[in-house]
């Protein structure tokens, strides 16, 4: 017999993500998925819950596709440049490309991603048009 879990903790739920993802990604092949992973999980000492998240090779496609059109459309009303998707600056000593725009959130709609450490971040339309101008 295997190990056996009696709580979960951290640790557990990390282990168990790690797992689940691996048992997807086999079954994400086998039915050739673009997509097929195990989102958010928050749990309790004697349970917890997990979101999956999966898309077929032609959503993956169209929301590509959608995603840049909208970043155009995005970047035009607000005075940016066109191909604002990939672009890559420098601020606080850090590199960022911009990866998204998310149209819905109003007030810091842009959304980079940093080299240094891996993480994303949240900037406002002007902040981005100033650093943009000033690196040209």
């Amino acid at each position: 017999m295997e190990r056996q879990i009696n709580k979960f903790d951290r640790q557990e739920i990390e282990v168990l993500v790690t797992e689940i993802q691996s048992a997807l990604d086999i079954i994400k092949n086998k039915y050739g998925l673009a997509k097929l992973n195990i989102g958010s999980v928050s749990f309790t000492m004697f349970s917890f819950t997990g979101k999956l998240n999966g898309a077929v090779t032609e959503y993956q496609d169209f929301a590509k596709s959608y995603a840049t059109e909208e970043a155009k459309y995005f970047a035009m009303q607000n005075g940016l440049p066109e191909d604002i998707l990939n672009r890559k600056f420098m601020t606080n000593g850090k590199n960022h490309t911009i990866i998204r725009i998310e149209t819905r959130n109003t007030k810091y709609p842009i959304i980079t991603s940093c080299a240094e450490d891996g993480k994303d971040y949240k900037f406002p339309s002007q902040v981005i048009k100033e650093i943009l101008a000033s690196t040209k």
